[in-house]
């Protein structure tokens, strides 16, 4: 969507990421964090595979984003995260919120975990990421250990 701007280095959003994560996505549930205004947020359980940057002494987190679904009353959030049971993805959290949650950021926070020839990739995110060797197949993703190493080489 239009809201997104895409990053321009893989640097930008390792730096304003408190937390970064592999995770496998449990259960979710949507809560209203505002009646007046009808804010309402959706708390994802995530099981933690790897912990890439930032320290974390559990096995599983929460983590917010906004919009979701309340009885029959849904409010979408353009650019924000959803999460499948079971599905695999690289998380660039932000602080905690006051409910206990990390924040997925819009846009960039979520990168879904694919296998693409027996490899593990993601969608190349960033401008320097689509502009470099690793980011060579026409759908333009890099292998997961990759960028990883990139990141951790930050």
């Amino acid at each position: 969507s239009n809201l997104c701007a895409q990053p321009e280095t893989i640097k930008e959003v390792v730096d304003r990421s408190n937390l970064i994560v592999i995770g496998t996505a449990g259960n979710s549930e949507s809560v209203v964090i505002n009646y007046l205004k009808g804010q309402v947020e959706t708390h994802t359980e995530i099981t933690v595979n790897e912990v890439i940057k930032g320290t974390l002494n559990q096995d599983t987190i929460k983590v917010s984003s906004p919009g979701g679904k309340i009885e029959e009353d849904r409010v979408l959030v353009e650019d924000a995260a959803t999460f499948r049971n079971g599905e695999k993805s690289l998380l660039f959290l932000n602080e905690l919120n006051p409910r206990g949650a990390y924040r997925v950021p819009l846009c960039t926070g979520k990168l879904s975990i694919e296998t693409i020839a027996n490899n593990k990739v993601v969608p190349c995110f960033t401008r320097d990421l689509l502009d470099s060797m690793d980011c060579v197949n026409k759908d333009k993703h890099i292998e997961l250990d990759k960028l990883i190493e990139r990141i951790k080489a930050l």
